[in-house]
């Protein structure tokens, strides 16, 4: 939360990765919620904040739509059972990783929103 709020752990604190800033010491304004709030578009996707309870599930209120989230059931699942493995481009190909998908929405939405900043509307 220091990075994307602006403040030190000892203004928000918070010291671990369990605690919600917007819980524990104050409503500060995050980075892409300041852009949000001056009429530009938010969008958040990948590993900005912390994931879970200790970033209110990625900070809702700092994106103009829902944050990103890949599908990484399948590598998950497939994970638990070693700690690591190579990945072929058969199985790539079936089952995009996490951080392709991410990449992929990533670019989609570069795409959607160009034209509208381009001409100025965004």
């Amino acid at each position: 939360s220091s990075l994307l709020t602006g403040r030190r752990p000892d203004t928000t604190h918070v010291y671990d990765l369990n605690h919600y800033f917007r819980d524990v010491d104050g409503n500060f304004t995050t980075i892409p919620q300041y852009f949000k709030d001056n009429n530009y578009k938010s969008v958040g996707m990948g590993k900005i904040f912390h994931p879970g309870a200790a970033s209110g599930n990625d900070d809702p209120i700092s994106w103009s739509s829902p944050y990103y989230h890949a599908d990484g059931r399948f590598w998950h699942a497939f994970g638990k059972k070693q700690s690591w493995f190579a990945v072929t481009e058969g199985m790539q190909s079936r089952h995009p990783l996490e951080d392709q998908q991410i990449v992929e929405q990533a670019l989609k939405t570069l795409k959607d929103l160009a034209p509208a900043a381009k001409s100025g509307a965004q």
